[in-house]
């Protein structure tokens, strides 16, 4: 099949209990990966992801690298089988998979530091509590200037820019509520978000610079494949700009809206959704409605892909 498509994966928020073991149990090499990130990030991620509850991946210190290993073990599906992307994004925490799939990193060096970047970050979320909301319907300008407002509540942030009218917002409750509050007045919509902590906040700061000496020890290499990160929303190519745009992660906002034109850009009409859930997928039609994105997060889904593949 070629390089013709952009593969996208999904952050925390798409995890469900079960997430991958239909994945698991079809494929030995999807089994090898995903016990390969189990082992180096030093989790029982069989337990995580396949418990019915689905209570452990409520925790973000295992949701993280759960997440990465279901989205790496899809991912291995598809290459083997010929389907490679042409450039990949990821959002939040799938930037980390997409770090691995375009050749950066290998893959036990983004198992560790996600297992890292997870504890980091629930251990900041306990020493600066933190909430996230979804504001509808205003441009990011306005969104910006709404967080200024509320901040004489605290801390609060634009986090993700999502797609045309949707912004997340992150920081301190007091203040993502009276931002929620005050998007409401302007006819828009706010709603809260079921997350742990103020993530791509300044809250998270502590937990950038206790992450930064990991980073700077691991051996990457140029790109293989064009990255856009979501510091940026730009190209990363290099060595240097790799570092430096995964060290900018935990505290700056995710620029999804500018990574996927960054790919549609560059010709890209065919994305997969390369882990569990479709948040991807909506957010990319919002984007840009004639725009192909097919999930590929399932046994089911991954085998029609394949099986396309081949003709």
């Amino acid at each position: 099949m070629g390089r013709e498509a952009g593969f996208l994966f999904p952050g925390q928020g798409s995890q469900h209990a079960g997430m991958g073991r239909d994945v698991y149990d079809a494929w030995p090499q999807a089994r090898a990966v995903f016990d390969e990130v189990s082992r180096t990030a030093g989790f029982d991620l069989r337990a995580a992801c396949f418990e019915e509850s689905g209570r452990p991946l409520e925790s973000t210190a295992v949701a993280q690298p759960a997440l990465l290993a279901v989205e790496l073990s899809c991912a291995e599906v598809l290459t083997r089988a010929g389907v490679e992307p042409a450039a990949v994004a990821g959002h939040s925490l799938g930037e980390f998979a997409a770090w691995s799939i375009c050749g950066a990193m290998d893959r036990g060096q983004v198992a560790a530091l996600v297992a890292q970047r997870g504890r980091l970050m629930a251990e900041a979320a306990h020493e600066r509590p933190g909430s996230m909301a979804a504001i509808l319907g205003l441009d990011p300008q306005e969104v910006t200037e709404l967080c200024q407002r509320a901040s004489r509540a605290g801390v609060v942030t634009p986090a993700n820019f999502n797609c045309p009218g949707q912004v997340v917002i992150s920081g301190e409750m007091a203040a993502v509520q009276l931002a929620v509050q005050l998007a409401g007045e302007r006819g828009a919509k706010g709603r809260m978000l079921p997350v742990a902590g103020g993530f791509h906040s300044p809250l998270m700061a502590r937990a950038a610079e206790r992450f930064a000496p990991a980073l700077g020890e691991v051996n990457a290499l140029d790109p293989g494949v064009p990255v856009a990160a979501n510091a940026t929303g730009d190209w990363v190519r290099s060595v240097a700009a790799v570092k430096a745009a995964a060290a900018a992660q935990m505290t700056s906002p995710v620029l999804w809206e500018n990574c996927v034109r960054k790919l549609l850009g560059a010709g890209i009409r065919r994305f997969y959704e390369v882990g569990p859930g479709n948040v991807l997928a909506g957010l990319v039609r919002q984007i840009d409605a004639s725009a192909e994105v097919i999930a590929a997060g399932d046994a089911e889904a991954l085998k029609q892909i394949v099986a396309t593949s081949r003709g």
